[in-house]
């Protein structure tokens, strides 16, 4: 059956239990297939190169029911895919058996020469005293928000696995204690933070998960 390849889900070497979808450009179609490797804007100011996990004829109602914006895949690495359909069954299943992301499976699977991640570009600015602008966390993790507005921070921890979303939703408290970040049922959850607590306000924040 040929591939309807409109938009693509992809796999981004994020922390982050979800594929994101991108628009296959009329420039990119027929080159594009599941296991290829692909250029993708990630954010404000990054670029990451991510595996095509499977296609979609339209946009996914969870994002189009948000109004949220797609981008369309920047550039195609290689003509053939890269991955094979068994080695993606395989990563899906390394991320449920080990409870780790998916993204987290592609980093470790694929050779570091071969994923692209853009660095930061320092310019000189005119004025010698001015100090490059930081990304706000807003900015850093503004594609992952728009995946799902229930985001309200992240937690990672140095030395461990720990390295994932906080969510929180004040009027369904402990909907993440059996819910994963696309909100699909998961019996391990995502770390969600208690419904009573304002991350712009409250001196003490209580999480779950």
């Amino acid at each position: 059956m040929a591939e309807v390849d409109n938009f693509a889900n992809i796999i981004v070497p994020v922390p982050v239990p979800e594929l994101f979808t991108y628009s296959v450009p009329d420039k990119l179609k027929g080159r594009v297939h599941v296991g290829s490797q692909v250029v993708v804007s990630f954010g404000d100011r990054k670029f990451h190169t991510g595996i095509v996990e499977s296609f979609s004829p339209t946009v996914p109602p969870r994002l189009a029911d948000n109004g949220v914006e797609i981008k369309d895949i920047e550039d195609v690495t290689c003509d053939r895919p890269v991955v094979t359909a068994e080695q993606l069954r395989l990563w899906a299943w390394m991320a449920d058996y080990y409870l780790c992301n998916i993204g987290d499976v592609y980093k470790a699977a694929v050779p570091v020469r071969m994923r692209m991640e853009s660095e930061t570009v320092v310019e000189l600015a005119d004025d010698p005293a001015q100090e490059p602008k930081e990304l706000t966390a807003f900015e850093k993790y503004a594609d992952v928000y728009a995946q799902n507005s229930d985001l309200v921070g992240w937690i990672s921890i140095p030395g461990t696995r720990i390295d994932y979303p906080v969510m929180q939703t004040k009027d369904n408290p402990n909907f993440y204690l059996k819910h994963a970040f696309d909100k699909s049922y998961s019996s391990y959850g995502v770390p969600y933070m208690q419904e009573n607590c304002d991350i712009g306000i409250s001196d003490n924040l209580v999480l779950y998960g």
